[in-house]
């Protein structure tokens, strides 16, 4: 009985575990190189006010749990980073992060933790906090579901 039970679980595990059909395995080092590309870019288009390129990993139905409670979708991700940190045409600040800690959550969900610093801002004060991220994998390219920044 203990071995059809062993058996069993390491079949479900495979099963689980294994690609869909027609798509590439996702092997730990693809996808965090994928991801901290990702982040790279975010950072990037951050430090160069492009507001735009900043959120496009984000999924459309993505959700942000900010200091004032859930954010749903996109657009309103958008437009309260609009809000609070956008001046004209240029976004407020000189953002940094801190390496990302990485952890599988199944063969096409990744969390990133990961410290982000926003500096040189008008009032002289500097932002530090914390992020984690929950990215989904989605036709061949990862993408933020979740963001909850403090």
């Amino acid at each position: 009985m203990r071995i059809r039970t062993l058996i069993l679980a390491l079949v479900t595990t495979a099963c689980a575990s294994a690609p869909r059909a027609g798509e590439p395995p996702t092997d730990g080092a693809a996808a965090e190189a994928a991801i901290q590309a990702q982040l790279s870019s975010m950072l990037t288009a951050w430090n160069a006010d492009n507001l735009d390129a900043h959120i496009a990993p984000y999924a459309d139905d993505a959700t942000w749990t900010s200091a004032t409670g859930l954010l749903r979708g996109k657009p309103v991700i958008r437009e309260t980073l609009v809000k609070g940190f956008q001046r004209g045409t240029d976004l407020v600040g000189r953002l940094k992060f801190d390496p990302s800690v990485f952890t599988r959550l199944g063969p096409d969900y990744m969390m990133t933790n990961g410290g982000f610093h926003l500096d040189s801002l008008p009032s002289g004060r500097t932002i530090d906090g914390q992020s984690t991220l929950i990215w989904r994998r989605s036709g061949g390219k990862w993408e933020i579901i979740h963001d909850h920044s403090s």
